[in-house]
């Protein structure tokens, strides 16, 4: 008996510490044992087995109340999915959703008036089948979106304590992303903050695309996540390239040694055939590169690996618009 009441002790406890997550986040470990009541033990062993299953991620540093700065948890809603059915007398609806249960991946539905019940029962199987037939392509598109967060947390707070406030911000806002949002040959995004669309499966249409034709979670291309940074960094007054891939980024820039390297500055591959942003270097003075990789169909924070040419943005034109 003893057994039981410890298992569902424990199971209680799970749950709890993911309601918490799911309630606050982004949530640190000390807040969750301060809201239950739970010792730091009991929350870090049960914490370490959600993420260990996929469905929490350490993301950005929290703020420090004098000691070591925490890190903050959030739940991992691409982990899985979730289908839904909507039944009137006119038409069924079937929509696949991730674990949120707000972010729509895909939509089956059909009219169902003049239609008998195993007629109806039988498109909606069909409906179903193609949805999870749409789970399991998302399975292998996506990919392991919590690997990178830490080391993005990481990364923003060892920026320099004098760093010019529009780079911190650009760094800042480019970690954002990292380990959340997959590369979508021709993705774009012009919105302030999270893009309900990112996730979403949608066809790519871009020309000399490897994967046009076919279906993948949206997402960013390279030169689309340094515009959304840049956007977003500026309160959504500074485009760089003005809505122009690689190229016509790396036209509104200024070319720079590479022993300049400052946080905010970007890279190219020859040819400009792919851009990141410098987010910083590592304990042994490399730079760390952050940029949206089709390589990794992620956003990811690597070193140089083949960016060949480094120049620096208007920053002061990126000023003056928000002033």
């Amino acid at each position: 008996m003893k057994i039981t009441q410890t298992r569902d002790i424990r199971a209680a406890n799970r749950w709890e510490i993911m309601h918490q997550v799911l309630e606050h986040s982004p949530i640190s470990r000390v807040e969750i044992c301060r809201r239950t009541g739970l010792n730091k033990a009991t929350v870090s062993t049960i914490v370490k087995e959600w993420i260990d299953k996929g469905l929490l991620a350490e993301t950005e540093l929290g703020k420090s109340g004098g000691g070591r700065k925490p890190i903050l948890l959030q739940p991992l809603h691409q982990a899985g999915a979730a289908v839904a059915l909507e039944i009137d007398i006119s038409q069924v609806q079937a929509i696949l959703t991730d674990l949120s249960g707000e972010r729509v991946l895909a939509r089956e539905q059909f009219p169902t008036l003049g239609e008998s019940f195993p007629q109806v029962y039988h498109k909606v199987c069909q409906a179903l089948d193609k949805l999870l037939a749409e789970t399991e392509l998302l399975d292998g598109l996506i990919t392991d979106l919590s690997v990178s967060q830490a080391d993005a947390a990481v990364l923003v707070d060892a920026l320099p304590e004098d760093l010019d406030p529009a780079r911190r911000a650009v760094v800042e806002t480019a970690c954002s992303l990292v380990g959340k949002v997959n590369y979508f040959w021709g993705g774009k995004s012009l919105v302030l903050g999270w893009d309900d669309r990112w996730g979403s499966l949608r066809k790519v249409t871009a020309e000399d695309s490897p994967t046009s034709g076919t279906y993948r979670p949206y997402g960013l291309d390279c030169s689309g996540f340094v515009d959304w940074v840049f956007y977003n960094a500026t309160g959504g007054e500074y485009v760089i390239g003005h809505g122009g891939g690689a190229a016509a980024q790396h036209s509104y820039c200024t070319p720079i040694l590479w022993s300049e390297a400052q946080p905010g500055d970007l890279v190219f591959y020859p040819e400009d055939v792919h851009v990141g942003i410098v987010g910083g270097r590592d304990e042994d003075g490399r730079l760390l590169i952050i940029h949206c990789a089709s390589g990794y169909n992620n956003t990811v924070i690597t070193g140089l690996e083949g960016f060949t040419a480094i120049a620096r943005p208007q920053y002061d034109t990126a000023k003056a618009t928000r002033s």
